[in-house]
């Protein structure tokens, strides 16, 4: 593509035997991350958390062989360092061929350069799903330094993690193996590897490809795939929230899904605006061609993991 833009690159839009100019390919999609982080304002270059992970459980007190208080310490948990990145881009737009466009095309630029941004924002909020069975420190650096979703998290607490640190699973969406998820979600350790209260799967996240399966799977009022008469026990339990982003820019991941509690979620994922969308224009005195660009910076984090279980499917 011709940079700047000229008369010579555009002449379409110079001819007036061209009934429209067609630019604004879709409509920008809904805002998908404030479903997901919760969305505060930094000023800082980085933000940085920590954790202090719980005491363990008391111990009896006043029996023959324990007179004495036990006394417990606490462990420091892992730490995570969110960088905010800034991103950037443009147009350039020679002065004649802004002066001689027939269709009003060049004064809807602006516009076409802010979906841009915001199709890049969808696309960085979705990062944290995507890569979810992979380290990923694009935006953030974890000292557990172990993938969203796993079999193989840690603690700094010394206690065993044999069980109820696993929140990955390999096999395809379906009523039973959501119901395998559901038991899984269930069984987390906390990082003293004590077994948690209140956690509550209410939300399954999918790429398209897997809308049909989800829907019949939370919608159906009888067992799903059988010809029994049961009560579906999926039926109304969870909000479905389908992403386009999921599947990548190349479309290859249209298998994996998430099981989410949408309140820890909420408390675990973090993006941090840094600095605003903000557009400025420049006309050179020399070249007579007019730049326009944005310019935004922002980053993201999570904090804990017991709030989703995800399936890789291969």
């Amino acid at each position: 593509m011709a940079v700047p833009m000229t008369a010579g690159s555009h002449p379409d839009l110079l001819d007036t035997r061209f009934r429209e100019i067609l630019m604004r390919w879709t409509e920008p999609p809904d805002a998908m991350l404030p479903e997901f982080y919760t969305v505060k304002t930094t000023t800082k270059a980085d933000e940085r958390q920590s954790q202090m992970e719980p005491f363990g459980r008391p111990s009896e007190f006043g029996t023959t062989s324990n007179q004495s208080i036990t006394y417990q310490s606490q462990s420091q948990g892992y730490d995570v360092i969110a960088t905010p990145r800034e991103f950037a881009g443009g147009f350039q737009i020679q002065r004649k061929l802004m002066r001689d466009d027939q269709y009003g095309a060049i004064e809807r630029l602006p516009t076409l350069l802010r979906d841009s941004f915001q199709d890049l924002e969808e696309h960085n909020a979705s990062r944290v799903f995507r890569l979810a069975f992979q380290s990923d420190s694009y935006f953030y650096s974890q000292s557990e330094a172990v993938a969203l979703c796993s079999n193989s998290h840690t603690t700094n607490s010394g206690t065993s993690t044999t069980t109820g640190f696993d929140n990955l699973v390999t096999t395809a969406l379906s009523a039973v193996n959501l119901i395998t998820m559901r038991i899984l979600m269930s069984k987390f350790r906390n990082p003293a590897s004590l077994r948690m209260g209140g956690i509550n799967p209410d939300t399954i996240l999918i790429p398209p490809d897997l809308y049909a399966t989800a829907y019949e799977i939370i919608a159906a009022a009888g067992k799903v795939d059988t010809s029994n008469n049961n009560p579906n026990v999926h039926q109304g339990q969870y909000r479905l929230l389908q992403w386009d982003y999921l599947t990548g820019d190349d479309n290859s991941e249209t298998n994996n899904y998430f099981l989410i509690d949408s309140r820890r979620m909420k408390q675990a994922l973090t993006w941090w605006n840094r600095e605003s969308f903000e557009m400025e224009m420049f006309n050179d005195f020399d070249t007579m061609v007019m730049k326009e660009r944005g310019y935004v910076r922002y980053g993201c984090d999570f904090n804990d993991w017991r709030w989703v279980v995800g399936a890789q499917v291969s």
